[in-house]
């Protein structure tokens, strides 16, 4: 059986730093960008896991050639499906190759086996680890580099740095915002919220610049929600704990609907300047969704307050349960609509939410709500409402 030796950059070191593009093919071509990866950054591992691809290449009689791919910075998705489009564009110039060598430089790579899986055989991997003299050295080498990493840095350093100013300014208020984040940090770690929120965060960053106009809506949220807060406190009166909350929530909430509604018309601004509209649904059902809480907790304070009565409270908890289906429904029925069902068509590939490829869609029936994907052994009839992303080139399903 023939094989291909690849290697693999997940993070794109290679094109951060040389401004080369993957696939990079061929031992000349993998050697030179190795060199010039390493005369930019001598301590970067995923040079010496190229040389390491074109030695096993040499080594290995049925290898018919060697070749680098590269993912995305983010490392996540689109790391994976660009790493995709390029094993793919590999299998198509070698279609003799029945499986791939893989050569990493560590566990983060390890992440894009089952993505290679689902287009071919993995025959065989290696792992490269750069040796060290000695273990004292060894260690003083990884804190060392650890300590330049900016997230780990923000760890050790800044976040102490944040708790000891807060601290020292606020004295015991200090403490309690510190032991009050402690809290939201562990709660968004234990329930597996952490990396969806820093996705969000870095997606809002990398979509957003100060110079457009939807700026001053971000800093008006900004402005207001922190009054709603002032608003807030400002309403507390002397008393139990539940009616201080709920004086407070009363003071607050006007003020924080708002802040939401203005962040999602900048969002809105940022989208249709990027011409990426279909991202917008996100924000229409978060809008919805905290339109529908800020009502009930309103009316939850109001009720604790003694300035609405239970009927009348159990009313809008109705009006805010069927308000909230009827507006995410419209939502997603808009979307589906406009951005879904005009791209699902025979001939296109069809993957699940892992980058696993299922099979080509075979049949549309767009009336009837549905399509066909033929899979290796069968036909499976898929609802549109399964349907995660439909692009030119391919369809994403959830399960």
């Amino acid at each position: 059986m023939k094989i291909l030796v690849v290697c693999v950059d997940r993070d794109d070191d290679v094109g951060k730093k040389t401004g080369l593009k993957g696939p990079i093919i061929g031992e000349k071509a993998c050697v030179a960008a190795a060199e010039k990866l390493l005369l930019k950054d001598p301590e970067d591992s995923d040079g010496n896991a190229i040389f390491e691809a074109v030695k096993t290449k040499k080594e290995t009689r049925e290898a018919v050639e060697v070749a680098l791919v590269t993912g995305h910075p983010s490392r996540g998705y689109k790391a994976d499906k660009e790493i995709m489009k390029q094993v793919q564009k590999l299998l198509e110039k070698f279609p003799q190759v029945g499986g791939i060598l893989l050569v990493t430089d560590g566990a983060d790579d390890d992440q894009i086996i089952p993505v290679i899986q689902s287009l071919t055989k993995i025959v065989g991997k290696k792992t490269v680890i750069v040796k060290q003299a000695a273990q004292l050295e060894k260690q003083y080498y990884v804190i060392k580099q650890a300590l330049h990493d900016p997230a780990f840095a923000r760890l050790i350093f800044g976040l102490p740095g944040v708790i000891l100013l807060l601290i020292a300014l606020l004295q015991d208020l200090g403490v309690q915002i510190t032991v009050f984040g402690i809290g939201v940090y562990l709660l968004l770690k234990g329930f597996g919220l952490e990396e969806p929120l820093i996705r969000s965060v870095r997606e809002f960053k990398e979509t957003t610049q100060i110079e457009r106009a939807s700026s001053p809506l971000y800093i008006g949220s900004a402005l207001i929600f922190v009054l709603g807060i002032i608003a807030g406190a400002e309403n507390i009166s002397p008393g139990g704990i539940v009616s201080q909350v709920s004086q407070f929530v009363q003071g607050s909430v006007s003020f924080f609907w708002v802040a939401a509604v203005l962040f999602t018309l900048g969002r809105f601004g940022d989208m249709l300047y990027l011409k990426e509209m279909r991202k917008t649904k996100n924000y229409l059902i978060y809008l919805i969704s905290i339109t529908s809480i800020l009502f009930v907790l309103g009316k939850s304070a109001s009720l604790v307050l003694g300035y609405t009565g239970f009927d009348e409270f159990i009313v809008a908890i109705a009006v805010a349960f069927l308000g909230t289906i009827i507006g995410i429904a419209g939502v997603r029925k808009a979307y589906l609509e406009k951005y879904i069902i005009p791209y699902v068509e025979p001939g296109k590939d069809a993957y699940d939410v892992k980058g696993n490829r299922i099979g080509r869609i075979s049949e549309v029936k767009r009336k009837e709500g549905y399509f066909k994907i033929r899979t290796r052994n069968r036909t499976v009839k898929v609802p549109f409402l399964r349907v995660v992303l439909a692009t030119e080139d391919y369809v994403s399903i959830k399960d």
